[in-house]
C-alpha cells in the first residue's frame, strides 16, 4: 500500500465516523472502498486489463446506485462514478496519456465521491439541527439542505 492509497483509506474511515449514523452514507462508502480494494488486487497481481477491470468495478457502483439510488445526493455519487468509468475508459484507449495522470485522475475521483458522502450525510445533520429555528437564512439553508435528501424523480428504467 503506498502514501495515496493509505490517505484515502485515512479519508474513507474519517467520513465513516463522520456518517456513522446515516446508513445509506456508510454502505455507500463501504461499496466504493470494496470497488477500490478490488481494483488495485487486480491491478497489483499482474493480469493485463487493469484498467478494464476498474472501469468494471465503478461500473457495478453505478448499476448499484442506478438501482437502489433514492435520493439526490446518490445521483451526484453516480455521476462522479461514472466519471471514473470513463477515466478508465479513456486510459485504456490511450486518451489519457501517462499512467500518472490516470492514477491522478481516479484519485481526484474517490475523494470527490467521499466528499459527496460525507458532505450529504453532515448536510443532512446540520438541517435537522437548524430545521426548528424560526431565522430566516437559517430556514433558507435548512431548506436547501433538505432538498439534497429529497427523493429522486428519476425512475428505474423497468418503471419506465
Amino acid at each position: 500500500m503506498n502514501v495515496w492509497q493509505l490517505a484515502l483509506l485515512i479519508g474513507a474511515v474519517i467520513a465513516g465516523i463522520l456518517v456513522w449514523t446515516d446508513r445509506r452514507s456508510v454502505l455507500w462508502i463501504i461499496a466504493g472502498a470494496t470497488s477500490f480494494v478490488v481494483s488495485t488486487a487486480y491491478q497489483r497481481s499482474g493480469m493485463p486489463g487493469w484498467p478494464v477491470a476498474t472501469a468494471l468495478c465503478d461500473a457495478t457502483l453505478c448499476l448499484l446506485i442506478y438501482i437502489g439510488g433514492r435520493f439526490q445526493w446518490e445521483l451526484v455519487l453516480w455521476r462522479v462514478w461514472q466519471t471514473s468509468v470513463l477515466i478508465s475508459i479513456l486510459y485504456d484507449y490511450g486518451l489519457i496519456p501517462s499512467r500518472y495522470a490516470y492514477v491522478t485522475a481516479l484519485e481526484v475521483a474517490n475523494w470527490a465521491a467521499l466528499l459527496v458522502i460525507s458532505g450529504a450525510a453532515i448536510a443532512r445533520q446540520i438541517g435537522n439541527a437548524w430545521g426548528s429555528h424560526h431565522h430566516r437564512f437559517i430556514r433558507a439553508i435548512s431548506s436547501t439542505l433538505r432538498s439534497l435528501h429529497s427523493e429522486s424523480r428519476r425512475h428505474p428504467w423497468w418503471e419506465r
